[in-house]
């Protein structure tokens, strides 16, 4: 009996429904084009094609294997930190240092979203592929030879085709050129940002890549961006930086969706702005002889300040992904921060702490964490279980209970979510469809005129009201709403069609 599933949220739509991913890596070639989920990322595609082609579609075993990947991630980070070296005499991070920061990698209960959840492969593959990248961006940087050089050349494009967050890795190689540069070393500072221009002009590529396919969908990601003023963005922003710092110390009422910000947030932005002011004055203080503080701040940022409500944040506010590269900055300063604490005790004394805290303690937290990602179900009700109302874990319970066959429960819970989440671009045209299950016309059409009222996602609202003008006979209306659909989505084969069929009877 099977203990897990493809979830309904995006994991059935990439894998089982994706005819690319599907047919197994013997159809690799297909995952060049493959814009799945608005993405492009190839990496991403051929280990999921490589999972069917040794699992079949058997749920439990592409987790496991996403738990395997997780793991590969964690050694990639075990080889980077150790390219690390500190200071001018060019001290390697001590070990207990790096076992402490890959263990609060692995285990920490933030990341789990990242692997459980297999629509977010991309996540340990960019993972794997960045930590490697660096590493040996960090051994060229240190042994100077042209081979690292190209190794991490091509270790940052595979990461950029597994997910295109790492389009920032190159400001992480810029800063990393300081944590051992000495005062001699000033002059080759030119050469080091022309060695990174190939980097740059990969990641320029994968930022107009990802933006042609979104554009093209009109999948329109950033609407609650474009929905903020400049001010709003910096708010919100800072208030997640410093969310991002709470919940790495405290991950508790943890949700696979949080409800994007509709009100300035601002007890949250002060606290996140006095963090951050005191971070940086530490850091400046100290950035000739702790160089790692100010390497691990900027890193902290360099990778957030991007997807967390600056520039773009997408239709969720802060999501536990995005901890997952974010967190490293602050694990490797924690550590060394216990390493220093502790360097006079006892090994046995520091090694039994440290497995405690760091180790034993998140990876209970994760474990529990990880059940609830068995399937939507589990996932939808461990949310409800602290936030009652949260819009998204109803919606996507109406989903399991629409996919059972409970149409009115189903309503009822799509109604509770749109009642604080009314502009979603897909429920509203869910409940129409609900309503005219069961022959209920006047609530069906009121469902699908609140839908235009919020950029349906697709044509469907527009085909509905059309069939049921029709119905009354109403044919000028019929083609009015047609035409609309055409409007928002020119290549709709069906509205085309529809309309063709009735104008040409007119």
């Amino acid at each position: 009996m099977r203990k897990t599933e493809f979830l309904s949220w995006d994991d059935k739509l990439l894998i089982p429904e994706n005819p690319t991913v599907s047919e197994g890596i013997s159809h690799a070639g297909a995952a060049l084009t493959d814009q799945s989920l608005d993405l492009w990322h190839p990496a991403t595609i051929w280990s999921h094609q490589l999972d069917v082609s040794l699992f079949g579609l058997n749920p439990d075993l592409h987790h496991l294997s996403a738990i395997v990947y997780h793991l590969l991630a964690g050694l990639a980070l075990f080889f980077c930190l150790n390219q690390i070296r500190l200071g001018s005499k060019a001290k390697s991070v001590p070990r207990s240092a790096v076992l402490i920061t890959v263990s609060l990698f692995i285990f920490h209960p933030m990341h789990v979203e990242s692997w459980a959840w297999l629509s977010e492969r991309k996540d340990t593959l960019s993972a794997i592929f960045g930590f490697l990248s660096l590493g040996y961006w960090l051994k060229y940087l240190n042994q100077r030879e042209p081979r690292f050089y190209y190794i991490a050349l091509g270790l940052f494009a595979l990461g950029l085709m597994s997910k295109p967050i790492l389009v920032v890795w190159p400001a992480v190689f810029f800063i990393s050129v300081f944590l051992n540069r000495s005062e001699k070393q000033k002059e080759s500072l030119q050469k080091i940002v022309l060695k990174l221009l190939p980097f740059a002009a990969l990641a320029a590529l994968t930022v107009f890549i990802t933006l042609s396919i979104q554009h093209a969908d009109h999948s329109n990601k950033l609407q609650i961006l474009q929905s903020r003023s400049f001010g709003e963005r910096i708010y919100v922003g800072t208030n997640n930086l410093g969310l991002y710092l709470y919940k790495l110390v405290i991950p508790t009422k943890l949700s696979y969706f949080n409800v994007p910000l509709v009100a300035i947030p601002w007890k949250g932005f002060f606290a996140s702005l006095s963090a951050l002011i005191v971070a940086a004055i530490v850091c400046f203080r100290y950035r000739h002889t702790v160089r790692i503080l100010s390497w691990g701040f900027c890193y902290y940022l360099i990778l957030l300040i991007p997807v967390c409500g600056f520039i773009m944040s997408g239709e969720a506010n802060a999501p536990d992904r995005y901890s997952y590269l974010s967190y490293l900055g602050p694990f490797l300063l924690i550590a060394i921060g216990y390493y220093q604490l502790t360097n006079r005790w006892g090994s046995l004394a520091r090694n039994t702490l440290a497995v405690c805290i760091f180790c034993l303690l998140p990876a209970w937290f994760s474990i529990q964490r990880s059940l609830d990602w068995r399937n939507m179900e589990t996932l939808t009700a461990a949310t409800l279980e602290h936030s009652p109302d949260h819009p998204y874990a109803l919606m996507h319970l109406a989903k399991e209970k629409q996919r059972k066959g409970e149409i009115e429960k189903a309503i009822a819970l799509y109604e509770r979510s749109l009642k604080s989440l009314p502009n979603n671009r897909y429920s509203w045209t869910t409940v129409g469809l609900l309503y005219e299950q069961l022959s209920q016309a006047d609530k069906a059409e009121h469902a699908f005129l609140k839908q235009l009222k919020y950029r349906p996602a697709n044509s469907t609202p527009f085909l509905a009201l059309a069939q049921g003008a029709l119905n009354k006979q109403d044919t000028p209306r019929a083609i009015d709403y047609l035409k609309q659909a055409l409007e928002l989505y020119p290549n709709d084969k069906e509205a085309k069609r529809v309309l063709d069929q009735l104008t040409s009877g007119l």
